[in-house]
């Protein structure tokens, strides 16, 4: 049995929840159990819908009693992947669990002890963690990213000389309102929207019958850009981010959370993307030359593995007693 503790919702945005579920499908249903803190109605309703789709099962927990939790839940293994994770958890979690995992970002905790880190961003060993165990399984950078299977990602038109569809992606749940400050800022282009649950579908009824906005309603990102002829994707820096390296399309991030800094810092550093803001959008787009948008694609194809999960798998399965 796998345990996968997750997080996410409307103020953190879902991510991290959308990356255990990716990692989680590619083992047996039958040995994964998931468990994610309480949610206010809205948020458990949301997220419900999200793992109902995925044909997995969550139990929402009470981390004030998280001894009791871990010995109701225990397993072989642990696999956190949450915003903020906290050290009283994780080392409480060492007690009931024979093997811990992280799925980290940024190296916000004051040390790590865990059995297998894993950091999917290219810049991970840049990072100065402390390691209490010094035997640590490290899965650095982005050779070990988390995408799904089923990515319809062999992207082969060519860019046109001037933009015209623009794909905006700010997060399952737009924590900053990106939708409708960037569609006032874009009027002259026309704007692609998914829309895939019921918080960004509220969020855009003030802009939804824009002439220049087409919503969608797509889980594969990579069918909507190809059937639309996609020039420009604006996106946040989370985990869709490698996803979208491998479309060959041109991307304009903006910060959606703080712990994105690294990856918008970072990427834009090794002209994989152009990092902005809705002040200075219009402008980004507009000096933003053919020949730049096509030595941005060629860069940040190196920046993502679909092969990832696989990779990861294959570690993970030392870990196991069970039959995954």
């Amino acid at each position: 049995m796998i345990t996968f503790f997750t997080d996410g919702g409307g103020s953190i945005g879902l991510g991290h929840i959308y990356r255990s579920i990716t990692l989680a499908k590619n083992f047996k249903k039958q040995n994964i159990q998931f468990l994610v803190p309480k949610k206010y109605y809205n948020e458990k309703k949301l997220i419900d819908i999200i793992f109902k789709k995925n044909a997995l099962k969550v139990n929402y927990i009470n981390s004030n009693n998280i001894k009791m939790i871990f010995n109701i839940y225990t397993s072989e293994l642990i696999i956190f992947d949450v915003p903020k994770l906290k050290l009283s958890i994780m080392n409480i979690a060492k007690k009931y669990f024979n093997k811990t995992v992280i799925i980290d970002d940024e190296n916000n905790l004051k040390y790590y002890d865990s059995d297998i880190i894993i950091n999917q961003n290219s810049y991970a060993n840049k990072l100065k963690y402390n390691f209490k165990n010094k035997n640590i399984t490290k899965l650095f950078g982005h050779k070990y990213t988390i995408l799904k299977s089923n990515l319809n990602w062999n992207n082969n038109s060519k860019l046109n000389k001037k933009i015209k569809n623009i794909f905006l992606i700010f997060g399952g749940t737009d924590v900053r309102n990106y939708y409708t400050k960037f569609s006032k800022k874009l009027s002259n282009y026309n704007l692609h929207i998914n829309v895939l649950n019921e918080i960004i579908k509220k969020k855009l009824s003030k802009i939804k019958n824009k002439k220049n906005i087409k919503i969608h309603k797509n889980k594969k990102i990579g069918e909507i850009i190809k059937k639309n002829n996609i020039d420009l994707i604006i996106s946040c820096c989370g985990s869709v981010l490698y996803e979208i390296f491998l479309y060959k399309v041109p991307i304009i991030t903006v910060l959606c959370v703080g712990n994105q800094k690294n990856a918008f810092d970072f990427y834009s550093k090794k002209k994989a993307i152009i990092k902005s803001n809705v002040n200075n959008i219009k402008k980004n787009i507009k000096d933003f030359s053919l020949k730049e948008r096509v030595n941005l694609v060629k860069k940040a194809s190196r920046y993502s593995n679909i092969y990832g999960v696989k990779l990861i798998k294959q570690k993970l399965i030392k870990f196991s007693k069970n039959d995954t």
